[in-house]
Parts: structure tokens; C-alpha cells; sequence
């Protein structure tokens, strides 16, 4: 083969098959590699990385959930390698969502005149913001229950938070408990006494669900 210049020699085919070989000069030897083993178990350094059409093949049964599988670029090489991909599946989001929490007490009776309530959850964590005013217009509760959205419940009894409450126009703290029952939030006063007339319930919290 007559000598030629590099910029004189026919363009190759690409993509490359990685079977084409190189010149390079090992240990002051000339030798030949082939393309597949220029970077083949290096590490490649790179400012900028850019793909297009990436999609991710897969061989599970449910890809909503846990895949596994190569990323790959549109033309079909493939660049990473993905063990498994967890998708956190959330009931609500990240958005805030309102809700009508259930009032009862644990003696007496109460009429809810304004309820203003909202929540979200992640995964099995479930935030909640709520203001409650009411009346209690018999009896002598020292325990109030709200429930929780959708029927909720939480996995233990051990979980507690504290709130702001008002009787009668006398601010004081109380003492939130996360309960495995069907109404959800135990709310008790923290001086222990019960209270007849004009209440309020003020709180923000974060629990865990079952």
C-alpha cells in the first residue's frame, strides 16, 4: 500500500464495531490495539456529557416500581449500568392537601364551627397542618381525637408532638399522641383539667404510618 496522508485516507464507517485497530507505542514498542480496548477497564475523565434519547431498558416484571436494566443512548450503546432504580411512590406529592378531620371527645358532646385543615405524605411519612375551633357544649373532656386523612393510622402509640390550644381565651400547650386507633390524633390538655365552652386546636406535625 503506497504511503499516503492521514487526511488523504477514506472515512471509516461508524459507529464503530470496536474490532478496527490503532497503532500505539508500548514499553518503546509499536503495537496494535483495537479500538473496544483503548479505555477498557480505565476510568474516562469527562468536563461535559451529553445523550440523546436516553431510555432505560428493562427486565422486571413491574418497572413502577424497582427496574433493572442498562441506560442506553438512542444509538444503542450503552453507558451506565443501573442495579436497581427506586421510584418513591407518594399518595399525595409534594402538594398540600386539604381534608375534614372527624372532632370527638372522649366525654361530652362538641359542635365544630371552623375546621381548617390540610396535609401531605411522603411515602409513609404524613405531615399535618390544622387549626380547629369548636365548642363543647356538654360534658367535661380532657381528651380531644382528630382523625387522620383517608382513615390513616399510625404503627405505634409512642409517637407524640406537641400543639397550642385555647379554652375560654386561655392559651396553653398540649401534648399530641399519634395512636394506632381509628381517630388518629389523641390531643390532651397539658394541665390534665377539662374544659367546657369555646376551644381551640392549633397544630403542625409530622408522623409515621403503618
Amino acid at each position: 500500500m503506497a504511503d499516503s496522508k492521514i487526511s488523504a485516507l477514506p472515512a471509516s464507517t461508524v459507529p464503530l464495531a470496536g474490532t478496527e485497530v490503532l497503532p500505539i507505542v508500548q514499553s518503546s514498542t509499536t503495537k496494535q490495539v483495537s479500538v473496544a480496548n483503548l479505555t477498557a477497564g480505565r476510568d474516562i475523565a469527562t468536563a461535559a456529557l451529553s445523550a440523546t434519547g436516553i431510555m432505560l431498558t428493562s427486565d422486571a416484571t413491574d418497572s413502577s416500581s424497582t427496574t433493572t436494566g442498562s441506560l442506553k443512548t438512542a444509538g444503542g450503546l450503552g453507558v451506565a449500568k443501573i442495579a436497581t432504580v427506586n421510584i418513591l411512590r407518594e399518595s399525595t406529592g409534594e402538594a398540600w392537601t386539604a381534608y375534614t378531620p372527624t372532632l370527638a371527645v372522649d366525654t361530652g358532646t362538641v359542635t365544630t364551627s371552623i375546621t381548617n385543615a390540610r396535609y401531605r405524605q411522603l411515602g409513609k411519612t404524613l405531615f399535618i397542618s390544622l387549626s380547629i375551633t369548636f365548642t363543647v357544649t356538654s360534658g367535661s373532656p380532657t381528651e380531644f381525637r382528630v382523625s387522620f386523612p383517608g382513615g390513616q393510622v399510625a404503627p405505634n402509640n409512642n409517637q407524640y408532638t406537641p400543639c397550642y390550644m385555647a379554652f375560654n381565651g386561655t392559651a396553653i400547650l398540649g401534648l399530641v399522641r399519634a395512636t394506632v386507633n381509628a381517630y388518629g390524633l389523641q390531643i390532651t390538655p397539658s394541665n390534665g383539667l377539662a374544659y367546657l365552652g369555646n376551644c381551640a386546636i392549633f397544630l403542625n406535625t409530622v408522623f409515621e404510618l403503618n
